[in-house]
């Protein structure tokens, strides 16, 4: 069996549970192309780590989580 290969951006879990996160790469001065670096929010932080890809799965859809951004108007609007 072939190992997955995660991109930059797709949202995965451990395959034993826990959050989602983002995957932001491969470390830059990691030797395994297989080891991944990880960002989940707890709160209003974040927390990053690293994983082997044979610990993660693709995250299900409706898993991932919709966050909503509000946004302030700036300046005033002509309507132009």
């Amino acid at each position: 069996m072939t190992e997955q290969k995660f991109f930059t951006g797709q949202t995965v879990k451990l395959k034993s549970g826990g959050p989602v996160m983002t995957v932001m790469g491969t470390p830059v001065f990691g030797m395994n192309p297989y080891m991944y670096v990880c960002q989940w929010f707890v709160g209003k932080s974040y927390k990053q780590a690293e994983f082997p890809g044979p610990n993660l799965k693709l995250a299900a859809p409706e898993e991932t989580p919709k966050r909503v951004v509000a946004r302030k108007p700036r300046g005033m609007y002509l309507g132009r």
